[in-house]
């Protein structure tokens, strides 16, 4: 019994030298832990004062504490899981698959990811009719996904393989009807949801390889602008807005900047316009969700608006009249009067053309959606003429748009759009009408 007793302690200190050396072998050597600002507890001298004491021992116990395998990564996930419940506590998702303002922490992120992919996309036919039609197609197809906090909204995007392929097809057949001599672009433009804290991308697909594969799809003859990487340099709270879903002139500018150095076109930096500020807004995406997003009305957005000089070049504009005609008429390219993120252009009409500070002779065709609008405007000292063009108000065809193109001596031509309408296949069918000879 005695003997069985003293093989059991020697196995036990066997056991706990085992422990040691393995302990000694993967613990944290780090004398500092940057994540709780504070020294870690160093290994304890043994001596006969310190074991009598007991001093060893507590100290020996803080010192495996502080120095246990993986314990910063443990930490680091502690503090993650910190920061979510607190977040999440204060967020809410709006998707056209998941009930309306339903708390994110009862939501699989992949919910966010695949409600609606490939909901009224067309085939990779490209049959334009495959979004239904009229303003019930539109509406019905532009349906978007959102993550709203306390003080900005989110728009999400959900990645469509069909619709993507439509869009790469729909562009290249709208660039090759457009004669060579034009030089010829393309701008995507991410949303904010690329730019935010990993935590909150979880929720939306990513952009930047959608971007890429469009991008490497193009014809050669197209040259891409890369917009992403200034964009993904600067502060975000800057570069877009928090309760709309467009970019800020200031982040507009650096897409502009990124198309100037692509084209080699000259351009008046940034830092030789003057900075004005608008009154405080509250945008689209509030207006779409403020019975939800009761608290973002505390966070409007702040108008920064830049002007050459006082330069504010004249817009001239044209709707459709009944008859088929145009109505002419005259704005401002910037008035803060129009408020919010119509403060860029009098862009509800057909098109416009934006008359520049040029004279020579150079003319650049935007067909776009409206994150165009706040981008034109850094063109207005670069060109002798902009031309905007919204694809869903014009009725001319494929003939109209070519005739556009050789009347008015275009020169570059350009297609934007932002990487969120690649899930809609309405927008990429109106730009497929211009490719197409108009219905009688």
């Amino acid at each position: 019994m005695k003997r069985n007793w003293i093989w059991a302690f020697l196995l036990a200190i066997l056991f706990c030298a085992l422990l040691g050396v393995s302990v000694y072998s993967y613990w944290d050597h780090q004398t500092v832990s940057v994540s709780e600002n504070r020294m870690l507890t160093e290994l304890p001298e043994l001596n006969r004062d310190t074991w009598f004491s007991g001093g060893f021992a507590m100290q020996a116990e803080d010192f495996v504490s502080d120095h246990a395998m993986f314990r910063s990564d443990f930490i680091a996930v502690a503090q993650q899981i910190e920061v979510l419940i607190e977040r999440e506590s204060d967020m809410k998702l709006v998707s056209r698959d998941v009930d309306i303002g339903v708390d994110i922490d009862s939501v699989d992120p992949n919910i966010a990811q695949t409600a609606g992919s490939d909901n009224a996309a067309t085939d990779q036919s490209g049959d334009a009719n495959a979004a239904g039609n009229g303003d019930n197609a539109e509406e019905a197809d532009t349906q978007q996904d959102y993550l709203i906090l306390d003080d900005r909204i989110l728009s999400l995007y959900v990645y469509s393989e069909s619709s993507a392929q439509y869009f790469v097809k729909t562009i290249n057949t709208c660039f090759n009807i457009v004669p060579d001599y034009v030089n010829k672009y393309l701008l995507l433009a991410p949303s904010r949801i690329e730019f935010e804290a990993a935590d909150l991308k979880q929720y939306s697909d990513p952009q930047k390889p959608v971007i890429d594969m469009v991008y490497q799809n193009v014809d050669s003859l197209v040259r891409t602008v890369d917009c992403y990487t200034p964009l993904s340099q600067q502060d975000v709270n800057e570069t877009y807005y928090r309760t709309d879903h467009h970019w800020s002139q200031f982040g507009a500018y650096f897409a502009a900047k990124a198309f100037f150095e692509t084209a080699g076109v000259d351009y008046v930096p940034i830092e030789q316009y003057d900075k004005l500020t608008g009154k405080p807004f509250l945008g689209y995406l509030y207006a779409q969700n403020n019975t939800v997003a009761t608290s973002l009305k505390d966070y409007p957005d702040t108008l920064d608006y830049y002007l050459y000089q006082g330069i504010n070049n004249k817009e001239i504009y044209y709707t459709n009249a009944e008859d088929g005609s145009y109505l002419e008429a005259e704005d401002v390219m910037i008035d803060p009067a129009r408020q919010g993120y119509y403060t860029f252009l009098q862009s509800s009409c057909t098109y416009l053309i934006l008359v520049g500070s040029k004279t020579d002779g150079s003319c650049l065709l935007v067909v776009g959606d409206s994150y165009a609008d706040a981008l034109v405007t850094w063109f207005a000292q670069s060109y002798e003429r902009i031309i905007l063009l919204d694809p869903r108000e014009y009725e001319e065809g494929q003939t109209g748009f070519l005739n556009m193109v050789r009347n008015m001596g275009v020169t570059d031509f350009l297609i934007i759009n932002h990487v969120n309408d690649l899930e809609h296949v309405y927008f990429t069918s109106q730009i497929e009408n211009l490719t197409l000879e108009a219905e009688e």
